[in-house]
C-alpha cells in the first residue's frame, strides 16, 4: 500500500471515531440507562446525557463512570448525587464492574439479588440510603469483594449468616448496623 493510502485510511479512522478504543458496549449502556431512569436520573446533582445517542459514557467521561480499555464499565461512583428510587436488577449485565458506590443517596426498596452475579466486584457501598428488605445472601458469593458497606439503611434483621461470615473470611471491610448481627453465627 502506498504511504498516501495508509495516511488517508488513518485520517478517516481518526475523524469517524473508528480509531477510538474504549467505547462503551451496548450491553453496559443499556444497564446505565436502566439505572438512570430507576433512580431519578434527570434530578441527580450531576446528570448524564442519556438521551444523546452520540454521547458515550467512556469517551465523554460521564460523571462517576469509569471504563477499561475494552469499553466495559468497571467503576460507578455516584455517592451523594441525589439518587432516588431503586437499584434495578440489570446491574448483573455490568459483568466487568469492580466498584459500585451509591452511598449517601435516598435509594429505597430492596437490594437486587442479581448483584451477586457481579464476579469482578471488589467494592460495594450501599451505606446511608433508605434500603429495605433482606440483604441478599447472594452477595456472599462475591469472592473478590474487599469492601461491603451496608450501614445506615432500614434492612430487615438479621443479616444472613453468609454475609456476616465474609469478615471472618478476610474480606477487608464489611460493615453494617449492629441490629443486623445474626443471632447464630457459624464458626469458621
Amino acid at each position: 500500500m502506498a504511504a498516501s493510502t495508509i495516511t488517508t485510511l488513518l485520517l478517516y479512522a481518526a475523524t469517524t471515531g473508528l480509531a477510538e478504543c474504549g467505547l462503551v458496549t451496548l450491553n453496559d449502556r443499556g444497564a446505565l440507562a436502566m439505572l438512570y431512569w430507576a433512580t431519578g436520573g434527570p434530578y441527580w446533582k450531576q446528570s448524564w446525557p442519556i438521551n444523546d445517542a452520540y454521547s458515550d459514557p467512556c469517551r465523554d467521561s460521564w460523571y462517576g463512570v469509569h471504563c477499561n480499555f475494552e469499553g466495559n464499565i468497571v467503576l460507578l461512583r455516584l455517592a451523594n448525587n441525589g439518587l432516588t428510587g431503586y437499584l434495578p436488577p440489570t446491574f448483573a449485565r455490568l459483568s466487568a464492574l469492580e466498584e459500585l458506590d451509591v452511598s449517601s443517596n435516598a435509594l429505597t426498596q430492596s437490594v437486587p439479588a442479581t448483584l451477586g452475579r457481579l464476579g469482578a466486584l471488589r467494592v460495594l457501598r450501599l451505606d446511608q440510603n433508605a434500603l429495605t428488605g433482606v440483604v441478599p445472601p447472594s452477595l456472599s458469593t462475591l469472592s473478590l469483594l474487599e469492601v461491603l458497606r451496608l450501614e445506615g439503611n432500614a434492612f430487615s434483621a438479621p443479616l444472613p449468616t453468609a454475609i456476616y461470615n465474609l469478615q471472618a473470611k478476610g474480606h477487608g471491610t464489611v460493615s453494617w448496623d449492629a441490629a443486623l448481627t445474626p443471632l447464630a453465627i457459624d464458626a469458621q
